[in-house]
């Protein structure tokens, strides 16, 4: 959910700011007018990498930002999202966690696409496939108590393009986080198709199965790994047949019999951490660079249901440090 109605949990004045406060809204933090919210109060939270409409009056303060919002530093605090009071929506019913981003006109924020990127939509994504996308830990934060004496994996998070490439029944495809494209020698995405030789690798597996990996290197997402040459980083596995992801085990051995990377591996073991502790393995830098890493995914060695997610077993912590410094 891009902006919802959500509880004000704390609140506490900003040191040497008498017009500011920080609010806690579920696992974030943002500072806000002095005064507006106390606990218990209902707010509608609007999170960051996210896009304000240029045509309300609410959002006019936003107009030279672009009315995007992001992580920031305001008199030394943290803030992440914007807490608006319930009067922003219409009048109707409203409850805790309800999605308002719709209502309010709120999108995600999308990066440029560079022309290497670009491609002919071949239609959407298919066979049943999901968006390659991981909720922030800070947006469930029961999370981190329901994960507690479970095993996990924890790898890194690379910053670079998500694709997806499929096969059912002898039908290839190539796909970005939306689409499935049609074969282009110039699209990035085909290149990596045609590098690994993905569709004749696949098509002798023998099975209806899907690898979602990132590609990085050179000319994507300013190449903070330092590679010489674009590579691919598989870390989902998903079988087309059962609709269910593999677990790591399987994931191992079907990346190892295709000759494949995948997303490097910080920790597997029992999940014991704190959210200050994950946000500590989130920072630091890329393997043999001076390029602040984007963060960590967590998710369950064995695939299961999680009941604080509403989904699969996994979340990802993204560095602060990461989304400060590297916002374009």
């Amino acid at each position: 959910m891009l902006a919802s109605v959500q509880k004000i949990l704390e609140t506490r004045k900003v040191e040497n700011a008498d017009t500011l406060d920080v609010v806690k809204v579920l696992g974030w933090q943002v500072v806000a007018k002095s005064g507006e919210f106390k606990p218990g109060d209902y707010c509608v939270y609007v999170e960051i990498d996210t896009v304000l409409p240029a045509d309300r009056p609410e959002f006019e303060f936003m107009r030279n930002k672009g009315f995007r919002v992001k992580t920031a530093r305001l008199r030394g605090e943290l803030s992440q999202g914007i807490v608006f009071p319930l009067s922003i929506l219409l009048e109707g019913e409203w409850s805790e966690g309800m999605d308002v981003s719709e209502t309010l006109g709120i999108t995600h924020y999308e990066k440029p696409i560079p022309l290497s990127m670009n491609g002919v939509i071949r239609g959407g994504l298919p066979f049943g496939i999901f968006k390659t996308d991981e909720d922030r830990v800070q947006n469930h934060p029961g999370a981190i108590e329901e994960f507690q004496g479970k095993n996990v994996y924890i790898t890194t998070k690379i910053d670079g393009t998500s694709a997806t490439f499929a096969i059912k029944d002898g039908d290839f495809h190539v796909c970005t986080r939306n689409n499935s494209y049609q074969k282009d020698v110039e699209n990035v995405y085909w290149q990596m198709a045609e590098k690994y030789e993905l569709e004749t690798r696949l098509k002798g597996l023998g099975r209806n199965i899907s690898l979602s990996g990132e590609i990085a290197g050179p000319g994507i997402q300013k190449n903070r790994l330092a590679l010489k040459s674009r590579e691919l980083f598989i870390f989902n596995g998903f079988n087309l047949d059962t609709h269910k992801y593999m677990g790591l085990e399987e994931l191992i051995r079907v990346t190892d019999t295709l000759g494949l990377k995948r997303a490097p591996l910080e920790y597997t073991g029992v999940f014991d951490f704190t959210f200050g502790e994950l946000m500590e393995m989130a920072g630091g830098y890329y393997c043999n660079t001076k390029n602040l890493k984007e963060g960590i995914v967590i998710r369950t060695v064995e695939e299961e249901y999680s009941k604080v997610m509403r989904g699969r077993s996994s979340f990802k912590v993204v560095s602060n440090e990461f989304l400060i410094r590297n916002q374009e």
